[in-house]
């Protein structure tokens, strides 16, 4: 298969675009104090497609942490790292990258949560965007090739919206 099959999108399904172009460098706006701070053990680009283990990272209203590929966040990090005060902390796994209308990774769920946010750096002036999106995740990556065919070199990220907390 040299194109993804949307029809075919399962939580189960892992997949990675055999020629994939380059994608652009990213940067977000990040919820740590400080912004470099350690959030979980095997961290990766958030929008990178070159590790193999699902990664999990973490958004508040102020941006988002780095993500990581080693299970759960380090006893406390969270707590110490991300500023508390008048947002709420989700937790999120990431599913899929998608740029210009092209899947181009797809990991397959650790978790079987059916909630989706479609996330999108921030490029040509506009902040960070984080959208809902519909269930099951066929239907959210299909909602990414589509935002993305209308952002011509910006990465869309498909996550999966693990928990959701009061971050006061």
């Amino acid at each position: 298969m040299t194109a993804m099959d949307l029809r075919e999108v399962t939580d189960s399904t892992s997949w990675r675009d055999p020629a994939p172009p380059c994608l652009p460098a990213v940067e977000v706006p990040t919820c740590t104090h400080p912004p470099d701070a350690e959030i979980g053990a095997g961290r990766v680009d958030l929008f990178g497609i070159d590790h193999d283990d699902v990664a999990r990272f973490h958004r508040t209203s102020r941006g988002l942490t780095h993500a990581y590929t080693a299970g759960r966040p380090h006893d406390g990090a969270v707590l110490k790292h991300v500023p508390m005060g008048y947002t709420q902390l989700y937790d999120h796994e990431k599913v899929a990258v998608v740029l210009d209308g092209r899947v181009l990774r797809l990991w397959a769920a650790r978790g079987t949560v059916q909630a989706f946010d479609l996330v999108v750096p921030p490029s040509s002036g506009q902040d960070l965007l984080v959208l809902g999106a519909s269930h099951p995740v066929r239907y959210a990556v299909g909602e990414a090739c589509n935002l993305s065919a209308r952002l011509p070199g910006v990465p869309v990220m498909v996550a999966r919206r693990l928990a959701e907390h009061g971050w006061h």
